[in-house]
């Protein structure tokens, strides 16, 4: 009895303690529903069961997305079904006619292989070049003429043959384009058309004076002069043919006229002052200068010209003359007569700029616009390599220049030219 007392005290403190609001209240244990015993309940579930069943399959399902073609008509089906076997059908024709076509072709290559005439036969040891290959294999045409350059004037001609201003009119054409032989042909024509056209025998004497047939251009240009005494560019013709001889009294003449006729001239003007200083002629050359740099102060021409006119004053205004040549280098950096006077001046009277010689003259040849430009800056070049003392890079550029600056038997046209090559043989 006292076990059990002992028992029952030591119980009543924690009933004591389960009294303290600090301490957590166990959560309340949820009852379970009584399992379902009698057969009421089993046949009121299953009732219930199949209802649900019975309601999920009547109800209908969700709507199908709609199909590509769903959306067309049965017309618009129709239509894009037809088109469909059309392309079908184009696609398969076009490569049965590819196939056809590569069947015919390697049926011609065999063929081709085994004729006779295929190709040429040649002995087992000869070697074929590849351009003898091409021509083996590429036939052959005639050759059609054709025009050396093509102008405007070429079907009025075609559709009038007898009109000389047409042939003159294409001659001039020709000499801008440098076919001076298609030129010469044109002018002859003119001339046999109308042997009184003054302007057919100057355009026949500058396509001869490009072709180095001289004495030929004098004397068109001298014919030229005969039927018409006003004619200027006859006159600028015997101009620069007599100062590249080294004529110059002759030559200052000819500028001198075609002065005369148009005193607004410059370039006649610049011209004449370059021949004139080339013979000492102070009065002339400076008097030149002064005209042409009033009708253009700003053509480089005129400061060459002017150039030459302080070289022969006495004393010489040497730096005067190149200050001459630089201002006229500012004005024309690229022209061929500025580059090859001051490559002149500095071989003549600045040896210390040799280098800058040879630079300037190889500039020159190559803003040349003719052959008689080229044959004069290669001479150039020629004196400016003798000054160096290279002898054989002169013997080089004077043989260039005569070869291209000689007539026909064999003279050397260019004033100088024979001497300098003379002094560059070893």
């Amino acid at each position: 009895m006292e076990f059990l007392d002992d028992l029952l005290s030591s119980q009543e403190p924690e009933e004591e303690a389960t009294d303290k609001p600090d301490r957590a209240e166990a959560p309340p244990v949820e009852e379970r529903a009584p399992l379902l015993a009698d057969e009421t309940a089993w046949e009121s579930l299953r009732s219930h069961v199949a209802r649900e069943v019975t309601r999920q399959e009547h109800e209908e399902p969700p709507p199908k997305r709609p199909g590509l073609l769903s959306s067309f008509t049965t017309l618009q089906k129709v239509v894009l079904i037809t088109l469909t076997l059309a392309v079908l059908a184009t696609w398969g024709l076009a490569l049965s006619r590819i196939l056809n076509a590569s069947k015919a072709r390697r049926t011609e290559s065999a063929a081709a292989l085994t004729s006779p005439t295929a190709a040429p036969t040649m002995s087992p040891t000869e070697h074929v070049t590849p351009a003898q290959a091409i021509t083996a294999s590429t036939p052959t045409a005639p050759p059609i003429e054709e025009p050396p350059v093509h102008t405007r004037f070429d079907t009025q001609i075609a559709l009038d043959p007898n009109n000389p201003d047409l042939y003159l009119r294409r001659g001039r054409e020709y000499l801008q384009a440098g076919a001076y032989d298609a030129a010469i042909q044109d002018f002859s024509k003119v001339l046999t058309l109308d042997p009184s056209c003054a302007d057919g025998y100057a355009g026949l004497g500058w396509a001869y004076f490009h072709t180095w047939a001289w004495e030929a251009s004098q004397e068109a240009f001298e014919n030229a002069l005969a039927l018409n005494p006003d004619l200027i560019e006859a006159y600028f013709g015997l101009g620069k043919l007599y100062l590249y001889q080294g004529m110059y009294v002759k030559a200052a003449k000819a500028f001198d006229q075609a002065a005369a006729i148009n005193p607004q001239d410059a370039e006649a003007e610049a011209w004449l002052a370059i021949a004139s200083a080339k013979f000492n002629d102070v009065e002339e050359a400076l008097g030149a200068v002064e005209r042409a740099k009033a009708q253009n102060d700003q053509l480089p021409l005129v400061y060459i010209a002017q150039s030459w006119a302080r070289r022969i004053q006495t004393p010489p205004d040497i730096d005067g003359a190149q200050a001459d040549l630089l201002y006229a280098q500012d004005l024309g950096p690229t022209d061929f007569e500025v580059l090859n006077a001051l490559a002149e001046f500095y071989v003549e009277w600045r040896p210390e700029r040799l280098a800058e010689a040879e630079r300037l003259a190889v500039y020159a040849h190559e803003w040349a616009t003719n052959d008689i430009e080229r044959a004069i800056a290669l001479h150039t070049l020629g004196r400016v390599y003798l000054a160096m003392d290279r002898q054989e890079d002169a013997l080089q550029a004077l043989q260039e220049a005569a070869a291209m600056a000689s007539a026909e038997n064999g003279k050397v046209l260019l004033v100088g030219l024979a001497a300098d090559l003379a002094r560059a043989q070893p």
